[in-house]
């Protein structure tokens, strides 16, 4: 079975990115939050949010019924 891309080019990137900042203030830079189970919390969604990237698929949007991939150049 093949999962359908539907996180665009510019949608990822700031995935990535917001991703990959997330986990930095979760899990590497524990002085920016003092609350031990905010920093964890925040970490996973940041991990969620950089592999949402990374695949460029998001189960959200296929329950929202959303697509930000450009779909004449699947």
């Amino acid at each position: 079975m093949k999962i359908k891309l539907n996180v665009g080019g510019l949608d990822a990137i700031l995935r990535l990115g917001i991703g990959s900042g997330f986990i930095y203030i979760g899990f590497i830079n524990l002085e920016i939050l003092n609350d031990q189970i905010a920093s964890i919390i925040l970490g996973i969604f940041g991990g969620i949010i950089f592999l949402s990237g990374a695949f460029r698929y998001c189960p959200l949007y296929i329950v929202i019924g959303f697509n930000s991939r450009n779909t004449d150049h699947s």
